[in-house]
């Protein structure tokens, strides 16, 4: 029997997938963002479920913004890998993955199993859903792919309607 390989949460961060524009040097809110798992190897980021997807990755700044009159509106992002511009990118999520699991070191079976089970929206679940027959598609698993097909359209949607040229490819 194959020992399955263990990832120190230490190396795993919690990303959502945003809209960045170069522009307003920020990123745009949206009703939903998709979230994936990123793994930190020797300080590249890449996506755990889809390691081709090669977006920019931001972090956010641990203290908010804050208007002259002393009202917050959110954090700063600075980047951390890739080049600015315009588009999908990945943000950094201050959640600690070690709480999220509570272990030092999890398998990507457990990073599975999070992501199906999650109430957050994981732009990778709907794969991991269809193509893996290790998940029992339960009725309560039913109802959670079908909400992520109507959230991943209207993601989808709100990414197209910045640039009819480019499309979004996971969806």
């Amino acid at each position: 029997m194959k020992k399955e390989k263990l990832i120190s949460t230490d190396k795993l961060r919690l990303a959502k997938v945003k809209y960045f524009d170069v522009k307003h040097n920020g990123v745009e809110v949206t009703g939903e963002d998709p979230y994936v798992f990123l793994l930190n190897i020797n300080n590249t980021y890449i996506n755990l479920f889809d390691p081709v997807e090669n977006l920019p990755v931001y972090d956010r700044l641990p203290y908010s913004n804050t208007t002259k009159s002393g009202v917050d509106f959110g954090s700063k992002i600075v980047l951390k890998q890739g080049e600015e511009r315009d588009g999908l990118c990945y943000v950094i999520e201050n959640t600690k993955v070690k709480g999220l699991f509570n272990r030092d070191l999890v398998s990507i079976v457990d990073i599975e199993n999070y992501m199906i089970h999650s109430d957050k929206f994981f732009i990778d679940r709907r794969d991991l859903l269809l193509n893996n027959s290790k998940f029992k598609i339960s009725r309560k698993l039913r109802a959670k792919y079908y909400n992520d097909v109507v959230k991943g359209e209207e993601f989808e949607y709100f990414v197209n309607s910045h640039n009819n040229n480019k499309k979004l490819i996971k969806m």
